[in-house]
């Protein structure tokens, strides 16, 4: 898990602004709850993307590990599908994964509301919003994500699950992204 931060902080410093975070099922819960710690000591503000865990696990789970939610927002694609708890005011609901152009729009309102300078977002995870997208709506949405993010110097992280994780997508992500880390990472 170590070379995972490393990398990230990497990345950071390096001011390469769109990391990939492939992360083997086995390893996925830990790498997460990593590269997040990573992020706030850094002492970045942003925002968590969830499609595939509700936001109340992700935060309960966070909190565990005594990790600083102050400056971090939600957007849950998850829970309404699922009937959770949807009544934590740092966290923006979605109806559905699906709502690739909501993700978008949500990200905007809740930058408004950081009001740290260095600021990331985080995805976790593209695979998960994957499944309730084709592909063509899949690269696009990615293309548009990382873009508008890069071209504000705003830092993104996107997690995925690397079995889960077909080719094609695959293909987009290294296009786009400054440098994909893995726990099996050396440089």
């Amino acid at each position: 898990m170590r070379q995972l931060a490393k990398g990230l902080l990497t990345s950071i410093k390096a001011e390469e602004m769109l990391v990939t975070a492939s992360i083997p099922t086995a390893h996925y819960r830990k790498a997460s709850e990593v590269l997040l710690a990573a992020l706030i000591k850094k002492e970045l503000g942003g925002i968590y993307i969830t499609t595939s865990r509700p936001s109340a696990s992700v935060i309960k789970a966070l909190e565990k590990s005594d990790i600083n939610l102050d400056e971090v927002f939600f957007i849950d694609a998850i829970s309404h599908t699922v009937g959770g708890d949807t009544s934590n005011p740092r966290s923006i609901y979605l109806e559905s994964p699906t709502m690739l152009e909501s993700i978008m729009l949500n990200i905007e309102l809740l930058l408004r509301r950081i009001r740290n300078e260095n600021i990331f977002v985080y995805v976790d995870n593209i695979n998960s919003i994957a499944l309730y997208s084709e592909q063509r709506l899949m690269n696009e949405f990615i293309h548009v994500l990382s873009n508008n993010l890069r071209l504000r110097d705003i830092f993104t992280v996107l997690l995925t699950v690397k079995e889960q994780t077909s080719p094609e997508l695959l293909s987009v992500l290294q296009l786009l992204s400054d440098r994909i880390i893995t726990t099996e990472e050396r440089k």
